[in-house]
């Protein structure tokens, strides 16, 4: 019993002495704030929503979910940028490729022109060394024809081709080819004889 009026005292204590006065402090502070112009629940609300975790329970279901739609906005929005980057990189790497290739077809057509002069220009030097055999083998062969006899010759002439003919007839004295296409049959000496005459301009 003793004890059970101990708690009670202590709680009556505690009741009159702390927490009836609190609160009547409470009130009356409450009032004088609320008469001065400052709203002391509008600002203690906006101080509770700046707590982490605390904010987010007191914040209106609107303003929830329109932080909500905020978010995905910036999410996407993050995510269309790294798209965009990412686009911008491969062209750039692909431009990179592409002048890689030019260049490297420019270099290649100059390979080609270079090798295409220098073709061109052994292939002159083979004609002219060519021409050269060939005009040391008919000096040749007109030395082999200024020394052999005219009825020899006007034996064989017939039988080497028009050019070689004509180029060993023009090579000789004038007496040996008059001895030479005397010996021919009529037909071989008028057509030597004409064709000799078209040389000369006759």
């Amino acid at each position: 019993m003793e004890n059970e009026e101990k708690r009670t005292s202590k709680f009556q204590m505690f009741l009159f002495l702390i927490f009836i006065p609190l609160i009547f402090l409470i009130i009356i502070v409450y009032s004088v704030l609320t008469f001065a112009g400052f709203s002391p629940v509008e600002k203690t609300m906006n101080f509770a929503k700046t707590i982490p975790y605390v904010g987010d329970y007191l914040k209106p279901k609107e303003e929830k979910e329109k932080q909500t739609e905020e978010d995905k906005l910036a999410s996407v929005q993050e995510d269309f940028k790294k798209e965009k980057k990412k686009l911008k990189e491969t062209i750039e790497r692909q431009k990179a490729d592409l002048k890689a290739l030019e260049t490297d077809v420019t270099t290649k057509e100059t390979e080609i022109q270079r090798l295409t002069q220098e073709v061109s220009s052994l292939e002159q030097q083979l004609e002219a060394v060519e021409e050269k055999e060939k005009n040391a083998k008919s000096k040749d062969i007109a030395k082999v024809y200024s020394a052999m006899s005219s009825g020899k010759a006007a034996e064989l002439i017939p039988n080497l081709s028009t050019d070689e003919a004509m180029y060993i007839l023009t090579s000789l004295k004038d007496k040996q080819v008059t001895d030479i296409l005397s010996k021919m049959s009529t037909e071989d000496a008028v057509k030597y004889t004409k064709l000799l005459n078209e040389q000369n301009g006759q």
